[in-house]
């Protein structure tokens, strides 16, 4: 199981966050032992359907998690400018939040995961790894999870995996 600190954030970049809400799953994130934080940027520009900003709102006026647009702190202003360049704007933001925090992302854009290891972040999970520990947990069961990954994949999303028998170490039975 991962350790996570007792105060440290986790910061919700839009893939995780879209594909929990396709999963109807969307409240299970805030359950997992983080500190939940969403950026501005990402509510207002990324969660465009109704029904989805309804979710999140809800979530945010329960206290489950919090909305941040932190100011790009000077010290990593010259790192700012090289993830804009490669990254393009909003994942170089999505980066600048998540040091200024010092919190762990959670996101699937493969660029954004190297160049977070790359700049030392805490930690980055994805979204089978946040599904892995919401089994582990207890949050669903194997067979829930699973159904997630079929629900993911009919959405355009590439698990990368069949199914989580093998993450939490379960003979697998064909799904």
């Amino acid at each position: 199981m991962v350790e996570i600190p007792p105060d440290a954030p986790l910061l919700l970049y839009t893939s995780v966050m879209i594909n929990f809400l396709h999963i109807n799953r969307f409240p299970l994130i805030c359950n997992l032992g983080w500190k939940t934080v969403v950026t501005h940027h990402a509510l207002v520009k990324e969660v465009k359907t109704e029904e989805f900003r309804r979710v999140v709102d809800r979530e945010i006026a329960a206290r489950s998690i919090g909305l941040v647009d932190e100011p790009i702190p000077v010290h990593i202003l010259a790192s700012f400018i090289e993830w804009e360049r490669r990254l393009g704007k909003r994942d170089a933001t999505l980066l600048a939040n998540a040091v200024a925090l010092g919190a762990t992302i959670a996101t699937d854009d493969r660029a954004a995961i190297k160049a977070g290891k790359k700049v030392g972040l805490l930690q980055v999970e994805t979204t089978v790894a946040l599904l892995r520990q919401c089994i582990i947990q207890e949050h669903i069961t194997l067979h829930q999870a699973n159904n997630s990954l079929k629900t993911l994949a009919r959405n355009s999303f590439d698990p990368r995996i069949p199914c989580f028998c093998q993450l939490v170490g379960v003979q697998c039975r064909g799904h």
